[in-house]
């Protein structure tokens, strides 16, 4: 047998089809073909001859093992065409066509030995055939003998050709595959030298010396780099306190990054710390791990495959490399992972020498930049001296005072302007110059941090009076600088003590912010000590603003609404108190350098509107609401050029609709502030009209909300009777007739007549509009 006949896969589909309709053809000439019918047996064993050649066929294409099925399947098809030319006895036309077309597929089919067996086999019935119908005359037939040599060459040929054909196909077949396999084996040899040639560079880092943040970081990026995700990363683990330090990662640029993370936020990690296996998620494969893990994710997440690999010393887990990738379909290889055991047990090696723990505690606790506390750690010491202040005041005698207690704000003053005028690097210098002098001012402190980028606290055993003459010192330090530094250094402090400025952590950092702030305002570079008197309180208003003020440039919405959050901070639950109010009148009196007609007129509208608002009958929340909503009303005019609000003539269509954006922009402004939710849509809709013609979102009637109709009214009354940039102030009786030409248009027509009886002094007061 060639090697044709060895190759085992299916022949073409085309193939096939002709196979089967030269097949179902020949029985039908058979069958319906002749003059008269066969005979029923013949008949049968032509049709059972056609559908078990169909049944091999089909078995052959089910099963996809072809190769076990072509004797068979040949055999039938010679099988059906010599019963056709022994039960016909004619040899016609279309009988010779089909006996060509059976050499032909067999000889297609590969099958060079049936070719030859199947052109013998026809070869013979065609001649008994002839013989039985021509008998003596048969050798005479020369046209029809003919064939019989020409029938015999064409078999031959086709199974020649076909032959050589299915074996250079196989040779090709045979080629492809080990062409296949070689390049596959040529990417493995790639990926191992590779790996190997990792795992030699990773121990080369681990004996070269250098700093443990430099070695750990190269560790990862070479981890990341053999193994191709996205991310890596390089935990060491504080299983006391149920901590992950996060030493090192691939976009990480600090020399130690040393991030604490809870394990509980991190069930994979914690797994890889209990079990000290390999853990493997995706999210395709769901586990009761990956639904620990899911809970804990941020909505959306990037990452489709987690891998973490523990670190192992001395028979506990000491930490672990933590590999993730985002697409959906990568699957991390076996030898990917033989691999990242490698670089974790070079790791562990490594770990051990430096012991690394104590080190990444420590330094999780400091300020890069100072060698101070973090605030986080900070603030632990603060809440245990506190602690350990109220246990000994307890245990105190009657007659003995206790222990005493301060806080100390440092904040730097104009630290953006040194860093744009002499760069971040004099900046830097600047903060590390404030926290080194304030370690060395104050010896005695129980703890320091730097907290944000330009404040410090300090905790000290001294009552306010003693740390506020610490604090001068600090002060005086400081007029000192190096060559390095060209500007000069001015800081403001506040000083709060134990027990009079509060008991609690956050009653002593906020009393020691708001004496800052008085500090800052009184010119910066002195100190300025607590103090919880009314009086104060309304200083401490007022010094946000001076101080915040000058950020407050054109378009500026974000120190705008900076400048609120931190007037509500301060303020608390205050916002109904006295200097609340005059603190926000002296905001808008800031905005002013907007519009010089804003400040004043905003105040006034404020005391016009709480008039009105209590003879409708509003209660005391709403009152707060509109009160409010009147002093920041015009607010949004943050965000209008200085052209078109100082322009002393008419407006054009263009800066109509330009200024017709202040309401909105007010909205924007007050938006992300809790505490004036209520006064947001009475900002927005203080333009609409009753008649559903006002801006910016056309209400009509009592969609309109009550506050904003009372704002609206009191405010064109201000602006009728006051000065304009562009008019002088029209008389009161002028006035009321304009607004009354606006009653039922532009007004409610009751909340018009109301105004009017406010004006005119009467104390009557009207329910009706808010029933």
């Amino acid at each position: 047998m060639s090697k044709a006949t060895q190759y085992g896969g299916p022949p073409h589909a085309r193939v096939v089809l002709t196979r089967w309709t030269v097949l179902i053809g020949a029985a039908y000439l058979v069958l319906y073909g002749q003059g008269e019918p066969l005979p029923l047996w013949q008949q049968f064993v032509v049709l059972a001859a056609l559908l078990l050649s169909l049944a091999l066929q089909g078995a052959a294409i089910r099963s996809g093992q072809w190769h076990r099925f072509r004797w068979p399947i040949t055999v039938a098809d010679i099988t059906l065409a010599t019963l056709a030319v022994a039960f016909t006895g004619q040899v016609t036309d279309d009988f010779f066509l089909f006996f060509f077309l059976t050499l032909m597929i067999a000889g297609i089919s590969g099958q060079f030995g049936l070719t030859i067996l199947a052109t013998t086999a026809v070869c013979i019935v065609y001649v008994g055939v002839l013989y039985t119908q021509q008998e003596a005359a048969l050798w005479r037939q020369t046209d029809l003998l003919i064939r019989l040599p020409f029938l015999f060459g064409v078999g031959l040929f086709f199974g020649t050709v076909s032959d050589a054909a299915r074996a250079e196909e196989s040779r090709l077949q045979q080629l492809s595959a080990v062409t296949k396999k070689m390049v596959h084996r040529y990417h493995q040899v790639a990926s191992e030298r590779d790996r190997t040639q990792a795992l030699l560079e990773i121990g080369q880092l681990a004996l070269s010396g250098r700093s443990a943040a430099d070695v750990l970081r190269d560790v990862v990026r070479q981890v990341q780099s053999t193994v191709r995700v996205d991310r890596c990363s390089m935990l060491v683990f504080n299983e006391s306190e149920r901590h992950a330090y996060l030493a090192a990662c691939t976009d990480a640029t600090d020399d130690l990054v040393s991030l604490l993370l809870p394990l509980k936020h991190y069930p994979e990690l914690e797994e890889a710390l209990e079990s000290g296996e390999i853990i493997e998620l995706h999210p395709e494969r769901p586990s009761e791990l990956w639904e620990r893990v899911r809970k804990h994710l941020p909505k959306p997440h990037q990452y489709r495959s987690w891998l973490v690999v523990p670190i192992s010393q001395r028979g506990a887990v000491a930490g672990a490399i933590f590999l993730r990738d985002s697409r959906p379909d990568f699957e991390f290889h076996a030898d990917e992972k033989l691999f990242c055991e490698a670089a974790a047990m070079m790791t562990a090696s490594f770990l051990q020498d430096r012991d690394l723990v104590e080190k990444m505690r420590r330094q999780s606790r400091l300020d890069g930049l100072t060698g101070l506390l973090n605030f986080m750690a900070f603030r632990e010491e603060l809440d245990l001296a506190l602690t350990e202040h109220q246990a000994s005041a307890a245990s105190q005698r009657e007659n003995e005072a206790p222990q005493p207690l301060s806080l100390i704000m440092v904040d730097v003053d104009n630290l953006k302007t040194i860093n744009d005028g002499y760069g971040h690097l004099v900046g830097n210098q600047v903060i590390e110059r404030v926290g080194h002098q304030l370690a060395r001012a104050l010896p005695m402190a129980r703890a320091t941090c730097r907290y944000g980028g330009d404040e410090f606290f300090a905790l000290v055993p001294l009552d306010k009076a003693r740390a506020s003459e610490r604090a001068e010192r600090l002060l005086i330090a400081l007029e000192e600088r190096p060559e390095s530094i060209p500007c000069e250094i001015s800081v403001s402090i506040g000083v709060s003590g134990l027990p009079e400025d509060g008991t609690l952590a956050d009653e002593l950092l906020d009393a020691a912010d708001r004496a800052m702030y008085i500090a800052k305002s009184d010119g910066g570079h002195c100190v300025s000590i607590a103090d919880e008197s009314e009086q104060q309180r309304g200083r401490v208003y007022e010094a946000v603003i001076a101080v915040n003020a000058r950020r407050l440039i054109p378009g500026d919405r974000q120190a705008l609404r900076d400048v609120l959050d931190e007037l509500l901070r301060l303020q608390e639950k205050e916002l109904d108190s006295a200097a609340a109010r005059q603190s926000l009148r002296a905001l808008m009196a800031a905005v002013e350098s907007k519009d010089k007609y804003t400040g004043e007129h905003s105040a006034e509208v404020s005391d016009l509107t709480n008039r009105l608002g209590s003879a409708v009958g509003l209660g005391e929340k709403d009152l707060l609401a509109i009160s409010i909503g009147a002093l920041v009303h015009d607010i949004g005019k943050i965000g209008i050029p200085d052209e078109i609000l100082q322009k002393p003539g008419p407006l054009t269509t263009r800066e109509r609709v330009q200024i017709e954006q202040h309401p909105e922009i007010g909205a924007q402004i007050l938006a992300p502030l809790p505490a004036l939710q209520d006064v947001v849509p009475l900002v927005l809709h203080h333009h609409e009209r009753w008649d559903g013609a006002g801006y910016p979102h056309g209400l009509s009637g009592a969609d309109i909300p009550l506050g904003a109709q009372i704002i609206s009214l009191c405010d064109v009354w201000n602006a009728l009777t006051s000065d304009r940039a562009y008019r002088k102030a029209f008389s009161q009786d002028k006035a009321r007739r304009m607004i009354l030409e606006g009653r039922g248009s532009e007004w409610d027509p009751r909340l018009v007549d109301l105004f009017f009886a406010v004006l005119d002094g009467s104390d009557e007061q009207d329910d009706r509009l808010t029933a």
